[in-house]
């Protein structure tokens, strides 16, 4: 006679201190007992202790302002401190801008407080296609923590996800004053500066 086994692992983390109940759940005619837990504060020799994953996340965008058709420099900035596994860093986004990487990732490692960090620097191209207020929703890192779980001789594995914060850019149309066809916002800058207008 043959028999099969199914284990699922889920690492749990708990955000406050008390007792939680962990439902029941039901696959196929079999169910399972709800289970109880207490958390507790956790602390050592009374000082708190850190849990905070050692990862942070940034971006700085060259310019908040532009004209329809301009280019803005978007770079991220991504600090790994943390053993982990199907990582990935997805870009920006908006309604109305097209949004592509530039380059290559630049990488490099470095030792901070004793800990070794992966710092990976990526470059984005922001060009919008249409006029007005434009939320960008910020970059977006995800992944899951590798950690060795001491108590139980086993890994946890923790799902882990950081976004930066959402900006909003304020595009520009063709100026009035501007005759003829509208190319590019480095040439309508050029005019402005008491340079001769192409003709259309």
């Amino acid at each position: 006679m043959v028999s099969r086994n199914t284990t699922w692992t889920v690492a749990l983390a708990a955000k406050a201190v008390g007792d939680f109940t962990i439902p029941s759940f039901k696959i196929g005619a079999t169910q399972t007992d709800p289970i109880t837990i207490k958390v507790l504060k956790t602390a050592t020799n009374g000082a708190a202790v850190d849990t905070k994953p050692n990862i942070a996340l940034s971006a700085t965008l060259d310019k908040e302002s532009a004209y329809i058709g301009e280019t803005l420099r978007y770079t991220v900035r991504l600090r790994i401190g943390e053993q982990m596994s199907d990582a990935s860093l997805q870009g920006p986004s908006g309604d109305g801008l097209n949004v592509k990487q530039v380059g290559d990732d630049r990488q490099f490692e470095s030792v901070i407080n004793g800990r070794r960090y992966l710092i990976i620097t990526r470059d984005y191209q922001i060009t919008p296609s249409k006029a007005g207020k434009i939320l960008l929703r910020g970059a977006t890192f995800n992944g899951t923590l590798v950690k060795g779980n001491r108590g139980f001789g086993s890994t946890l594995r923790i799902p882990f996800e950081e976004q930066t914060d959402d900006q909003t850019l304020m595009v520009k149309g063709k100026p009035a004053d501007y005759k003829g066809l509208w190319l590019q916002p480095k040439i309508y800058n050029w005019i402005k500066n008491g340079n001769r207008q192409p003709q259309a």
